[in-house]
């Protein structure tokens, strides 16, 4: 006797076990599953899924195509608990320009899961991939993604001829040349409109505890002295925290520099958590 379709009961504990969200409700990409809505079991779902995975590693496009034509989802994303990359990051990672393509093809999803596309496609310097990614519109992952080309210049120009703009992804990028001594990236950066203003959560080397501090207290603690200088001329304005620290330093030029500036009044600085936030709002 033939068997149809596996049915799915939600009441089945065999449904429990990672197929949940936080909230307790059938994780979303699940609900809309073409084969879960066919009566195809969660559980089952996955193990599709999974194969897909599995399909994409081999490079072979046929393969990928068959469990497309099947029922797979290009764009399924899995349960939190689940650490499976989103099926186009795994593409990026192998190499398959061809299945990257054809998952675009099919609405595959472009943006989250355990690293974002566009990050994996930095990483790996796919740069058709990268590409393709910017041209598909914004990512709540610009920001991380232009922060790791400043090793690769290359992929730092694609990335704003094909449409990321400085002034408003660019300060991740900016707070990670700051921090890594990059003085001429920092220059670029500032000129093209990265706010050096801007306020980030660092652990206190003086007792205080995690703060915000500004940019000049960022460079001063890596101990990157000619950026300290070039954002206090850049006119960042200094905070008692950054005298401190040069203080305990003993970074006397930093120090004679700073002791120049009051700080009654200085105006609060915005955090970068909060303008990213903002900027993707």
């Amino acid at each position: 006797m033939e068997e149809g379709p596996i049915i799915n009961t939600q009441n089945n504990t065999d449904e429990e076990d990672g197929v949940r969200d936080w909230d307790g409700t059938l994780h979303w990409d699940l609900q809309q599953h073409p084969l879960f809505k066919e009566g195809y079991r969660a559980r089952d779902v996955l193990l599709v899924q999974r194969a897909f995975l599995a399909a994409i590693s081999t490079g072979l496009k046929e393969l990928v195509n068959c469990f497309l034509d099947c029922g797979a989802v290009a764009g399924f994303a899995f349960p939190v608990n689940e650490k499976h990359p989103l099926p186009v990051s795994l593409a990026i990672r192998h190499g398959h320009d061809a299945i990257f393509d054809l998952l675009i093809k099919h609405k595959a999803r472009t943006c989250g899961g355990v690293e974002c596309p566009i990050v994996e496609a930095v990483k790996y310097h796919r740069f058709h991939e990268l590409r393709s990614l910017v041209k598909l519109g914004v990512c709540g992952h610009w920001d991380e993604a232009l922060s790791l080309t400043l090793d690769t210049r290359p992929m730092f120009d694609l990335m704003v001829e094909n449409g990321v703009e400085i002034k408003k992804y660019g300060h991740v990028a900016l707070y990670g040349a700051i921090t890594e001594g990059k003085k001429d990236w920092v220059e670029f950066l500032i000129s093209e409109g990265a706010d050096p203003n801007l306020c980030l959560s660092t652990e206190s080397v003086i007792g205080d505890g995690e703060k915000k501090y500004s940019s000049i207290y960022h460079a001063i603690l890596r101990g990157h002295l000619d950026v300290c200088k070039f954002l206090i001329e850049h006119g960042v304005q200094p905070e008692e925290d950054d005298l401190q620290l040069a203080r305990e330093k003993e970074y006397d030029e930093i120090v004679g520099i700073l002791s120049g500036f009051s700080y009654v009044d200085v105006p609060e600085k915005e955090d970068l958590i909060t303008r990213w936030i903002n900027t993707h709002s």
